[in-house]
Formats: structure tokens, C-alpha cells, sequence
């Protein structure tokens, strides 16, 4: 029955996109400020500025006018600039609300004209994937979802670390589907998107004892993290033809399974109102189901015993993380020993250095 439904999940996904190039008109969008104005001021604060901004630049040029005195025109000049800068801010702010909520109502109308599902503005998702997990003000600004393809949700998604001046904003597009069984944690770090092929851009770092290297040219395009007594396991999955489909697919991406799902993140965001970027994703979706699903169908973890009962054990649910704190203070050490011995005995290195090793200890959830 299982690998009946695959097959018909493989199949071609048609879809209109006919709704993603419409022309929308004021009017209509006047109507979806009205609806969104239940949810957020924010049209309504836009507005008042935007008003109130040209308002006071039209009675500063009026008295300017009136008063026709040399003496106050640098003034007042310098008045309407004031003023003329609030109006061009608000009018960009508005006009940014209303492209975005234009956008919106296409992505809405493209899932609803192929009864497929969207969802705008979804805070702290409960996926299982390392990026739903990190940092805090979790949202998922847009993403569709194709129930007949795997559950394959397509989407952007972003969260906050830290605080005030120290505040980030992490964006990423991700596309997630399903697989028929758990699997053991596994992480494919994408070398083409990391920094200068070393450092990742993943959030979390992982024990680099995990780290499981293939067969053929697969280590030139993905470092593969495994749970430790899960290299067979990983093998089983990893086999020529999934390696071979995932480098020239989805080289670009780093990918994670976990428990029943596929992850693949990309660190900038989907334009969801492009009818390429999202055949582009469809396409990606339905050659990896068809590898991933035909090597993981039967998969049972031999640490249970019962396949029926498609689980994972502990040891395997979850990769070991490395801590932050431990990478940054073996950095610092090294550096203080070269600065040492090239400089000399220099007292004030290692007040220096502890100050930053508790800086870093204090403040590493935010990293």
C-alpha cells in the first residue's frame, strides 16, 4: 500500500500559475488592507505618517509663502526637508506593505486554484529541523504545502538571536517532505555554500567525530554527520544512486533527515510568486522522493528489533552538538600562545583573553 501511494506521488505535479502573474487592482488591495487591518496596525500607523508627514510639508511651504521673508526661508527650508524625508520613509513603508500583501494574495490564490495549502506568518513552527530550534521569534513568513507530493512543504522561515545591538536576523528558504520510516539524525553540509569551503553556515556544530566520508567525488560536495554506530545505517541510505542524484540535484543545499522528514535549507529565501523557482522546487521534491524513499521504505533501526514498531533509538534520534564555547576558547589559546611567542611577554594578554573567554561563555546561546 506504501509503495502504492509512492508512485502516484511521483507522478508529474500540474499545476495553474496563472494567479502568480495577475494584475491586481487598487481597489482589491484597499479590501485586503481593510481584512489585514484585523491583524495589524501596521497600514493604519503607515497611513496616519504618510498623512501627517504631507500635511506639515504643505502648511511649512504655505507659511513659507505667506510670510515671503528672507530672513525665515532657510528655516522653513530646512522644515519642509524635515518633513519632505518622514513622507518619502512612510511612503516607502507603505508601499512596501502594500507589494507584500499583494504578494500574498497571489501565493493564496495560486494554492487555492490547485487545492493546495498556504500559510502566511506562522510563529514558532514544531518542526523537528535544526533551524526551527535555534534562536527565538520564530516565524514562517509564507510557505505552500503539497499534500499529494510526500506532504512537501515549500517555504521561508526565519528567527532572532540576540538582543538589541547585538540582535540578528537569520532568513532561510527550506523545502521539507516525508519519508515512509524514522531515520537516525543525519546532517549533509553543502561545501558550496559554506564559508570558503570550511567554515559552515549551518547554526549548530556538530561532534566532528560523526563525520562518515563516502565513496566517489561525495566529499568534494557534502561533509555527511551520522550518529556514532550508525555508519551502516547511513551506508544503506547513501548509496551510489542517492549520492549521485543529491550532488547533482541539490549540491546547493544542506540537508537534513530527521525522524520521518527531509530538510533542505538554503540560505536566502524563496520567491514563492515565481512560477520557475517554485517548478524548480517541485522538481528538486520529486527526484529526491523517489532515491530516499526507495532506500529508506524498509529501513529498521537493528537497535530496537521490531521493525514494526519504526522507531529510532536514543543513540541515533539526535546528533551529538559540539559547544560553541570549547571551539572559541581552543581559537583563543592558540592565538594567545602565537601573539606570546612572536611578540613577547605581554602581562596584559591574558586578562584580555579571559575576559573574552567569559564574554563568549556568557553570551554563546546567541551565536
Amino acid at each position: 500500500m506504501q509503495v502504492n501511494r509512492s508512485q502516484q506521488s511521483l507522478e508529474i505535479v500540474s499545476l495553474d500559475y496563472s494567479a502568480l502573474n495577475e494584475t491586481i487592482h487598487f481597489a482589491q488591495i484597499l479590501q485586503l488592507a481593510k481584512a489585514d487591518m484585523k491583524k495589524s496596525p501596521f497600514f493604519i500607523f503607515g497611513a496616519l505618517f504618510l498623512t501627517l508627514s504631507m500635511l506639515g510639508m504643505l502648511s511649512a511651504i504655505s507659511i513659507l509663502i505667506a510670510m515671503n521673508s528672507s530672513n525665515n526661508v532657510g528655516d522653513s527650508i530646512a522644515i519642509i526637508g524635515f518633513f519632505v524625508l518622514i513622507f518619502a520613509g512612510s511612503l516607502a513603508l507603505v508601499r512596501s506593505y502594500f507589494r507584500n500583501l499583494s504578494q500574498s494574495y497571489r501565493m493564496s490564490k495560486f494554492a487555492n486554484t490547485n487545492s493546495i495549502y498556504y500559510t502566511r506568518n506562522r510563529t514558532e513552527p514544531s518542526y523537528s529541523g535544526l533551524i526551527f530550534n535555534e534562536g527565538h521569534t520564530r516565524s514562517i513568513s509564507n510557505a505552500y504545502g503539497l499534500s499529494s507530493l510526500h506532504n512537501t512543504e515549500i517555504g521561508n522561515y526565519s528567527y532572532t538571536t540576540g538582543s538589541g545591538k547585538n540582535r540578528s536576523v537569520h532568513a532561510y528558504g527550506y523545502i521539507m517532505f516525508d519519508l515512509p520510516r524514522n531515520l537516525p539524525h543525519m546532517v549533509l553540509d553543502a561545501k558550496s555554500n559554506n564559508f570558503i569551503s570550511i567554515l559552515s553556515n549551518l547554526p549548530a556544530t556538530f561532534d566532528h567525530s560523526q563525520v562518515l566520508s563516502l565513496e566517489g567525488d561525495f566529499n568534494n560536495y557534502f561533509t555527511l554527520y551520522a550518529p556514532k554506530e550508525y555508519e551502516r545505517d547511513a551506508l544503506y541510505i547513501f548509496t551510489p544512486d542517492v549520492m549521485q542524484s543529491v550532488i547533482a540535484n541539490a549540491k546547493m543545499y544542506d540537508i537534513e533527515l530527521v525522524d520521518n522528514k527531509v530538510y533542505l535549507y538554503n540560505k536566502a529565501s524563496f520567491d514563492l510568486t515565481n512560477e520557475g523557482e517554485i517548478k524548480n522546487a517541485i522538481k528538486l521534491v520529486s527526484v529526491l522522493v523517489k532515491q530516499f524513499y526507495k532506500q529508506t521504505v524498509y529501513y529498521a533501526d537493528n537497535s530496537v528489533g521490531d521493525q514494526a514498531m519504526n522507531t529510532v533509538a536514543p543513540q541515533g534520534k539526535r546528533l551529538s552538538k559540539t559547544r560553541l564555547k570549547t571551539v572559541f576558547s581552543i581559537i583563543m589559546i592558540i592565538a594567545v600562545l602565537y601573539i606570546w611567542l612572536n611578540i613577547g611577554d605581554v602581562p596584559w594578554i591574558m586578562p584580555i583573553f579571559i575576559a573574552i573567554y567569559i564574554f563568549i561563555n556568557y553570551y554563546r546561546k546567541t551565536f
